[in-house]
């Protein structure tokens, strides 16, 4: 389909989608473990592309980012993700 592709993706943070374990396992309605930090290096995407696939599913940041976040908790994301935690707090109490 036209206008799925990754490379026309919206821009989201990856590691935000990882950061919230529930909200991810919830959308592949799995029980699997996801990797940790130290196993997804500098490639989350391909984390995320590799999870997917094991799942038979392909991974379109544009299609599956919003539907994730959706049910995301804000709150797990802010514990493990720093620059998260950061921009909450400005939006907050700028």
């Amino acid at each position: 389909m036209e206008g799925d592709s990754d490379e026309k993706a919206i821009p989201v943070h990856i590691k935000k989608i990882l950061a919230d374990e529930n909200a991810l396992l919830t959308y592949l309605n799995t029980r699997t473990r996801l990797p940790r930090p130290g196993e997804i290096g500098c490639c989350p995407k391909q984390a995320l592309k590799n999870l997917f696939k094991m799942h038979g599913r392909e991974y379109l940041q544009r299609r599956d980012a919003p539907e994730i976040f959706q049910e995301a908790d804000i709150d797990a994301i802010s514990g493990k993700n720093q620059s998260f935690e950061y921009f909450r707090k400005r939006v907050i109490d700028p």
